[in-house]
């Protein structure tokens, strides 16, 4: 019972009072205090119970499925593909038949389904252990591909014409200072027409334990790579010509943010420069220049209509895991290297893990362009057509996809929390709640078309080619 101050002052006086004379108390003294005592009695105390508050119980968790929905932008029916309480599966995509392949790991082995689109289980399958995602099988005899075995040869990277292959041999180890070693391999390619085998470089150097780094990378015309090795090292081999460059410019030449870009249909190529400068390698016409409008990182669009710069964030702030987004990105004509834009925003940072579509699309009178931005009069992401370079702002949204036609964005927009959750795989105490909606640039319209999705990270979100379905997994996680 809460008292006020001259009530408390007085109790505290007959306390003391009470510790001074210190009498024998009376059997009849009243259990109450006496506001007028005598001089032969002793005010009785109240007696003091000690206060006990009941604990908060601890909320239940929560347990949530690895998910996959469909999601039918047009009728806005949402059809649950697979639901799993136990296993977590790593990749869920459209087939070019419009069916849905969820691929799992499932124990030791990995396991594939195939649904139709209402859900409907068409086909179970089990991969050989070790066919690569190219159709290669590692055998005893060597690497089997198309029905033909290559003896001595490990699967590897095929070339866009599926004329040759990469693959590596080991090297033992290699030292990199007085007192430490790490893994070397050598870098090989066999010709799949011919058999031959040929050794295109030599002690590439693994950095022991490293993440985030990129393999190698074919051209379009399957004549040129890059073959980077997981340190620093970064060279540029002409599979023809038999020749290798060190094209690498700095430290951690080989993290995945450095990774270097060809264009769609061209053998041209964008990689980093000095000071973060781009630089343009055009192999077919033998040139080498520095973009000076165009720092690092940069990439083509989809078309190779366009460059744009950054081509997804960079430079952490310190003490976040996020990275910082930058002020703005440039958009250049790729023909003439020209800059025709510098808009605000970029990139979602996740592009960098290959999880959202293409941030900047060419299109007949243009470009398209869906920009992440964290500041000024929109916090969300900007979406710019060629009538509206002002932007139109999508309040909270991120991972914003194009669908193949430009005219729809879906993206992933939190909403909340569940909480103490569990999931295949994982679980947090504090689980955030998402949903999935769409934005029509034609009429101006946003509809959700999905909501209570779970995860650390935004759902993964992938547009079916006609752009009518959009696939929702969750949770998710990325990587390389």
């Amino acid at each position: 019972m809460l008292r006020t101050p001259s009530v408390l002052m007085l109790a505290l006086g007959a306390l003391l009072v009470g510790a001074c004379t210190s009498p024998t108390p009376t059997p009849e003294a009243s259990p109450t205090l006496d506001a007028s005592p005598t001089s032969d009695a002793t005010p009785a105390r109240t007696p003091i119970v000690p206060v006990t508050s009941s604990p908060t119980p601890e909320p239940e968790h929560v347990t949530l499925p690895a998910t996959v929905w469909v999601a039918n932008v047009q009728t806005g029916v949402v059809t649950t593909i697979r639901e799993d309480f136990d296993d977590w599966f790593y990749d869920a995509s459209f087939t070019d038949e419009g069916n849905v392949l969820v691929r799992y790991w499932l124990g030791d082995r990995r396991t594939n389904f195939v649904y139709a689109d209402d859900g409907t289980l068409l086909a179970e399958t089990t991969p050989p252990p070790d066919r690569s995602a190219q159709g290669c099988v590692n055998t005893d005899a060597g690497a089997e591909l198309d029905g033909r075995v290559y003896p001595d040869v490990a699967c590897g990277l095929v070339s866009p014409d599926r004329t040759r292959m990469t693959y590596i041999v080991d090297a033992g180890e290699v030292a990199v200072s007085s007192n430490a070693s790490v893994p070397s391999w050598d870098q090989w390619l066999v010709d799949l027409r011919t058999g031959d085998t040929t050794l295109l470089q030599p002690g590439l150097r693994h950095c022991g334990g490293c993440d985030g780094r990129f393999g190698p990378r074919w051209s379009p015309s399957s004549r040129y790579l890059v073959v980077p090795d997981l340190i620093d090292q970064l060279f540029l081999i002409d599979a023809v010509a038999g020749t290798s460059t060190d094209i690498a410019e700095g430290n951690n030449a080989t993290e995945i943010s450095r990774a270097p870009v060809w264009h769609p249909t061209d053998d041209r190529l964008l990689r980093p420069g000095p000071e973060e400068s781009t630089i343009l390698e055009d192999l077919e016409a033998g040139t080498s220049r520095q973009l000076a409008d165009l720092p690092w990182p940069a990439s083509f669009d989809a078309t190779g209509a366009f460059i744009y710069s950054p081509s997804w964030y960079t430079d952490p702030p310190a003490g976040s895991r996020r990275p910082q987004a930058p002020v703005e990105t440039s958009i250049a004509d790729a023909a003439t290297t020209e800059v025709v834009a510098a808009l605000p925003g970029a990139p979602g940072w996740e592009r960098l893990w290959g999880q959202a579509g293409e941030p900047v699309v060419a299109v007949e009178d243009g470009f398209v362009a869906v920009l992440a931005v964290s500041s000024g009069t929109c916090r969300g992401t900007l979406v710019y057509d060629p009538g509206d370079l002002q932007g139109t702002c999508l309040t909270g949204a991120t991972a914003a996809t194009l669908s193949p036609d430009t005219r729809l964005v879906a993206f992933a927009r939190r909403t909340g929390s569940f909480g103490r959750a569990n999931y295949p795989g994982g679980g947090s105490i504090n689980l955030p709640r998402w949903e999935i909606a769409v934005h029509d640039q034609i009429s101006g319209e946003t509809t959700v078309v999905a909501e209570d999705a779970a995860g650390h990270l935004f759902p993964s979100m992938t547009w079916n080619a006609e752009g009518t379905q959009l696939l929702i997994r969750w949770p998710h996680a990325f990587g390389i």
